[in-house]
């Protein structure tokens, strides 16, 4: 017997844990992609929710594009929800389905095991605003896993490596949600080793780049694929007279980060 729940499982939360240890049923997500109107501001790429949900949830997962696959609320229930067998659809009281906009409640009229999920303060909105508030903390509290980015490193223009602090440059996905510029306590995770830095996020030219320095490391990783959680925010953007008061902005900013690291439990952040 299965659970379908159905979304956008952007940004796996202790909400979505909760209701599946309390789902009787084995679980399957529709995961919902691509809707015209949600195009960027995501916390994550697609690839990257259905690896949560299969991680985290154990479930088995279908996309739907609704791009590519524009329909009524109707024919979605009848090509896409009825094919997959379930006996119990999840949904939350704010989702809507179709171009025509249905909600749980119609969809319980037709499938009558419909489970409408009230909203909480367990929602993607409100990880969404602690992250733009720079309040890192509590949207981790609420992820399954801290707030993480990937990317690929790319040559920069090495000025923080004249200054002491060799960076690893990552170029941010434009469609996913613009974090605040400025310092930040990241964890890194590359091929498989796990270390810590300070990242700095600014713009360059079009782009928004995090370059961040790893604490005791030094080895050349052009085009190694980057995995980087953002733990606590530092400060935000400053300009600085001279490269003599960078230098010493940065070392704060190592300082402060190297402090708070050796006051976590590591094995909890």
């Amino acid at each position: 017997m299965k659970s379908l729940f159905i979304g956008y499982f952007d940004g796996l939360h202790q909400g979505h844990l909760f209701l599946k240890q309390n789902s009787k049923f084995e679980p399957m997500v529709l995961l919902i992609d691509n809707p015209p109107l949600k195009q960027t501001n995501w916390l994550y790429d697609l690839q990257q929710r259905v690896a949560q949900i299969k991680t985290y949830l154990k479930a088995t997962v279908e996309v739907f594009d609704v791009a590519k696959h524009n329909m009524n609320a109707l024919s979605f229930f009848e090509q896409q929800i009825k094919r997959l067998n379930c006996d119990e659809i999840i949904v939350g009281t704010d989702w809507h389905f179709g171009n025509d906009h249905k909600d749980g409640i119609w969809l319980k009229k037709l499938f009558k095991n419909t489970v409408i999920v009230n909203k909480t303060n367990l929602s993607s909105s409100v990880i969404r605003n602690y992250l733009t508030n720079n309040e890192l903390e509590k949207a981790n509290q609420l992820l399954v896993e801290p707030y993480y980015r990937v990317g690929t490193v790319v040559h920069g223009l090495k000025k923080a490596r004249l200054l002491g602090f060799p960076t690893a440059n990552i170029v941010m996905d434009n469609h996913l949600l613009t974090l605040n510029k400025g310092s930040y306590i990241v964890r890194v995770l590359l091929n498989n080793q796990t270390f810590y830095g300070i990242g700095f996020i600014s713009q360059k030219d079009q782009d928004l780049v995090c370059e961040t320095h790893i604490f005791n490391f030094n080895n050349e990783i052009y085009g190694s694929l980057v995995k980087f959680t953002l733990l606590k925010f530092i400060r935000t953007i400053s300009k600085f007279s001279s490269q003599a008061a960078l230098q010493k902005a940065i070392q704060s900013d190592a300082n402060f980060a190297l402090k708070w690291l050796e006051n976590q439990n590591l094995d909890k952040i």
